[in-house]
């Protein structure tokens, strides 16, 4: 398999793809030959099964959150309740669909990599309190069980990485696809993707020298309008801001990300990209409206991984 640009794919090939690669990466690939149960130096990412790295407890303390080791919830869960209601009432007002989209952890998918004797579910993890008192009208998508139900046709998360891959970004966003653009069908735009080499984020924290791999990337459809460098200018990744334009796309609406790494790199916004003519996306915790209407966007979609729930971003 030789991809040294980016071209067009359906998510059945995607799969099949990934299924090779992922079989590369296990048992018998240098960074999968690390014992179970080795901690990196700061305790932020274990190894398990089969070569499976996992995020531990870095700064939110994600395994702790998992296991329902956090008190408090309740107050919490109405915090969340209450913001999501303001952002639903400032959208209306400002005329734009918006739709809030919290990204399962990979235990959440793949909980018996992590636990192999022993799963844990994180049944008393904190989105299930909120969950629990959420409403429809709160346009809240958190697509777990679509990610589980995928496992059965193949992987939906790279060994090595925290992040899902591209076949697993594409099966998280069916739900919201359907939502914010119901009449658009699966074969009605291409997936672009490419073949890439090098090291994943979780072996960094395991190896001094961390061993290389070969991964599918979703790429941007389009082109790059506007980037304003920012990780480059900084080094720090929020505050950046990129539009991509796709006059091929089959929807013709602007829509905007306020999102973290799963929008910036890992997809999200590419797939996006190869639906809808307009795309902009801003790395920020919160949604910032005075750019929405500026940028005069007509679906804003608001993008956060699971881990970040435990504190509210607009507080």
């Amino acid at each position: 398999m030789d991809i040294t640009r980016a071209l067009d794919f359906d998510l059945a090939t995607i799969r099949s793809i990934e299924e090779e690669l992922d079989a590369a990466a296990g048992p018998g690939h240098p960074a999968s030959n690390i014992m179970p149960g080795t901690l990196s130096p700061h305790e932020a990412v274990i190894a398990a099964k089969d070569g499976y790295f996992f995020i531990s407890n870095g700064n939110n303390q994600w395994e702790n959150q998992y296991l329902g080791r956090l008190t408090g919830l309740d107050v919490w869960a109405d915090d969340w309740v209450e913001l999501f209601a303001t952002r639903s009432r400032t959208a209306a007002e400002r005329g734009v669909q918006l739709i809030n989209f919290v990204v399962p952890e990979k235990q959440v998918i793949i909980p018996h990599m992590r636990w192999p004797d022993a799963v844990e579910e994180g049944q008393n993890r904190p989105i299930r309190h909120l969950q629990a008192k959420l409403s429809p009208d709160l346009n809240f998508i958190y697509p777990e069980r679509e990610l589980r139900d995928a496992l059965a046709v193949g992987p939906t998360h790279h060994r090595h990485d925290s992040h899902w891959n591209a076949s697993g970004c594409c099966i998280a966003l069916a739900p919201l696809l359907a939502e914010i653009s119901p009449n658009l069908g699966e074969g009605d735009f291409q997936l672009r993707a490419q073949l890439e080499n090098g090291a994943l984020d979780l072996t960094k924290h395991l190896f001094v020298d961390p061993p290389a791999e070969e991964y599918l990337r979703l790429v941007p459809s389009g082109k790059f309008v506007a980037d304003n460098q920012n990780f480059e200018k900084t080094g720090k990744h929020a505050g950046s801001v990129y539009a991509l334009e796709n006059l091929g796309a089959p929807d013709a609406r602007k829509v905007i990300v306020f999102g973290d790494s799963y929008s910036y790199g890992e997809g999200m916004v590419f797939l996006l990209s190869a639906a809808f003519r307009s795309v902009v996306f801003v790395w920020s915790k919160n949604i910032i409206w005075d750019f929405v209407s500026s940028q005069q966007a007509d679906i804003v979609i608001w993008e956060h991984a699971e881990r970040y729930l435990v504190s509210l971003p607009e507080h």
